[in-house]
């Protein structure tokens, strides 16, 4: 979900049935203007398949169809906890 809390609004992205989203981090465009000007990179684990996906939506658009869905070669389990840092 997400909350704009100026507006009240929520917007909710739904992967479908049997897929659990899970460790969502918000990754800013390099170029951002807006305070949702970015990225949100998600696990989804699908229970009919015992797979999981790295889904990316569009923050701006998060209730739409994901920008990419990166099939993984394994499953993530939950509890898994990852932190996405700079290179730098």
């Amino acid at each position: 979900m997400k909350h704009d809390l100026t507006t009240g609004e929520t917007e909710l992205h739904d992967e479908g049935p049997g897929r659990l989203s899970f460790e969502p981090v918000f990754v800013a465009r390099a170029s951002a203007r807006s305070e949702d000007d970015g990225w949100v990179l998600d696990y989804v684990y699908d229970a009919d398949g015992n797979a999981s996906d790295v889904v990316i939506v569009n923050a701006q658009e998060f209730s739409a169809r994901p920008v990419a869905t990166i099939k993984l070669p394994v499953r993530v389990p939950f509890g898994f906890h990852g932190a996405w840092s700079p290179d730098r």
